[in-house]
């Protein structure tokens, strides 16, 4: 008993003891930020978030402190969509950053490892937290989750499990006054209970596979033949958008123009047609000119986020012009999806 005495005295004539607080619990937020809806479809997300219990004092790290949590509903937990529910991203709550120890409904305990840097400018314990893929519509998915915390930690000044001062959960008893161990599950009290906000907002995002359109070669401009090819498109689930074609580097009189490589004040007139090309209706950039996705050849409708949209269009070199020196003509054409 003297030997912990004098060792008290010393860490308290060593360090200056400043003004007690206490932890707390606050409602809290945690974000995924924005992402991408193929990155949600594909990777396994992960975040770092406060999970509600804030000590505004640094954890003694030479003391123990006993801190305990649990999820008060039991999983699976899902990130939803807040305008359709139905639409759900699978969420995974751990209390280590190596992410194996799951938050369940059963309590369980951080080891002092986990608690290093808690405390201090009411930096609370942290969760982490990992999403599994899923094929989702663009918007705002939240998850509300209830936890259960009980504590005894040493605001003070103390070694192994010795403290000079203990802060509490509600409820939470221990027989002791400065020399104070584990507490048994009959001692811990109800504990207190906070709620996390998880957020993960999901952004529109489409893919495009545009391959380039070869004439070939020809002696006359009136000899190419016409080119059909399709561009593929994968968007976001349910979005509903349009395509448009740039009208390339050189136009003139209302159609595309290629440049030669080695004469560059000379080009080829050509176009690009909607489909089959037998309408005339040329693909451009604005208007009525546009595709929408509802007009797709393959997959017509809103993006389901999976399967490609296909629009097809036929190329062809204008023949009512001179033909050119001979060389290799070259133009280039912005596909671009507008929602």
């Amino acid at each position: 008993m003297y030997r912990i005495i004098f060792i008290l005295m010393a860490l308290v004539g060593i360090f200056p003891v400043t003004a007690w607080a206490d932890c707390n619990l606050q409602q809290t937020n945690s974000s995924f930020g924005f992402n991408g809806s193929f990155d949600v479809a594909t990777d396994s997300l992960r975040s770092t978030g406060s999970g509600g219990l804030v000590c505004d004092f640094n954890l003694a790290l030479l003391s123990s402190n006993y801190i305990y949590a649990r999820a008060e509903s039991a999983g699976p937990y899902y990130l939803e969509n807040v305008k359709d529910p139905n639409q759900k991203i699978p969420l995974e709550i751990f209390m280590d950053s190596a992410y194996s120890q799951m938050l369940t409904t059963e309590m369980q305990y951080f080891s002092n490892f986990q608690l290093i840097g808690i405390g201090g400018q009411n930096s609370g314990v942290s969760l982490f937290m990992r999403t599994s893929p899923a094929n989702v519509s663009a918007g705002q998915y939240v998850a509300t989750i209830p936890i259960r915390w009980w504590w005894a930690v040493c605001r003070g000044i103390g070694i192994g499990n010795a403290c000079s001062g203990w802060d509490r959960s509600e409820g939470l008893t221990q027989t002791c006054i400065i020399i104070c161990f584990e507490p048994g599950e009959d001692q811990r009290g109800p504990g207190e209970a906070t709620t996390i906000i998880v957020v993960l907002k999901v952004e529109n995002d489409c893919v495009i596979n545009a391959p380039d359109v070869e004439f070939g070669a020809a002696p006359l401009v009136s000899s190419f033949d016409s080119i059909q090819q399709r561009i593929e498109i994968t968007c976001t689930k349910n979005l509903v958008y349009s395509v448009g074609l740039s009208d390339g580097l050189y136009p003139a009189d209302g159609v595309r123009r290629m440049q030669g490589t080695a004469n560059t004040d000379e080009y080829i007139k050509y176009d690009i047609y909607k489909g089959n090309g037998v309408s005339g209706e040329r693909w451009g950039n604005s208007g009525n000119e546009r595709v929408e996705s509802a007009e797709a050849d393959l997959n017509p409708g809103p993006a389901d986020g999976t399967n490609a949209q296909q629009y097809a269009y036929t190329a062809k070199v204008i023949e009512s012009q001179e033909t050119p020196s001979t060389g290799i003509y070259q133009d280039s054409v912005i596909v671009d999806v507008t929602f």
